[in-house]
């Protein structure tokens, strides 16, 4: 699912719940701990560029896409 996703740095509350699901599965496919804050922001930073250039609002998919991205930059 798309949708273009606004250029302000707040969300509707339901995009809130996709990005924080995706921040979640992606760090822990990536075995990120919760007490890795550094690491987390990394990830959350990557996803809603991801979600607000592609318009993409799937947690999965952010997810993939980023866990993907990773394995392929190590």
């Amino acid at each position: 699912m798309t949708t273009p996703l606004p250029d302000q740095p707040s969300f509707a509350p339901e995009m809130t719940v996709i990005l924080s699901q995706a921040i979640d599965e992606t760090c822990d496919a990536l075995h990120i701990p919760s007490e890795n804050t550094r690491d987390r922001e990394v990830v959350a930073a990557r996803i809603v560029d991801l979600a607000r250039r592609t318009g993409v609002i799937d947690a999965a998919v952010l997810s993939d896409r980023v866990v993907r991205e990773s394995r392929s930059a190590v």
